[in-house]
């Protein structure tokens, strides 16, 4: 599984949290549901957290939110067993313009740049 991390957080997260890696234990999850891809972006402090994670299977994708607080982890909301991909044409759909523009944008971005670049090998 290749791992995009983009340390730059959204600016409405940055004054809250800092960037922060997922843990090992967190990647692993995710490895079990046979993924290419991800690209995220997470920020922690004040035991809490958020950010946003877009994954890649084949050419399908899916989004999740990562958050956490104490008495949760940032992959507490994803169903490590189940991959319901779309195409990013979808899931952009799927969102509001505001959340996606905010949250997701910036991920969608990297994943297309991906897909150009390998088109292009």
């Amino acid at each position: 599984m290749i791992i995009n991390r983009i340390k730059k957080i959204p600016k409405k997260y940055s004054v809250r949290y800092d960037s922060t890696e997922l843990l090992r234990d967190d990647l692993e999850d995710l490895k079990s549901l046979g993924l290419d891809e991800i690209w995220y972006w997470y920020g922690e402090g004040n035991c809490e957290g958020d950010g946003q994670l877009l994954m890649r299977k084949g050419n399908k994708y899916e989004f999740s939110t990562l958050s956490h607080c104490s008495c949760n982890e940032p992959l507490d909301n994803i169903n490590v067993h189940v991959f319901n991909g779309s195409t990013l044409e979808e899931l952009k759909n799927k969102c509001s313009k505001e959340y996606y523009l905010t949250d997701l944008k910036i991920l969608f971005n990297e994943a297309k740049r991906r897909k150009n670049e390998n088109n292009d090998l």
